[in-house]
């Protein structure tokens, strides 16, 4: 399960990354008007939020499946 959440961190860290080298391409291309780059750009922003909501949803589900130590020493 541990290689899952590696992998998984691993991808979004490699989609994130291109998808801000994406954006910064299109931002120096001289014709930036263009309405092809705006939709390049509205996909990377979209996808770079995707795979960022994906990864806190993984830790999310990730830390709610963990042992609350906590709770069972101050009932005791």
């Amino acid at each position: 399960m541990a290689l899952n959440g590696y992998l998984l961190g691993g991808l979004c860290g490699a989609g994130i990354t291109g998808n801000l080298l994406t954006l910064v391409v299109l931002q120096r291309d001289n014709d930036k008007g263009n309405s092809t780059n705006w939709l390049l750009k509205a996909h990377a922003v979209v996808d770079s939020l995707y795979l960022l909501t994906r990864l806190l949803a993984r830790q999310f589900k990730y830390l709610a499946c963990q042992e609350v130590d906590w709770m069972s020493s101050s009932s005791s």
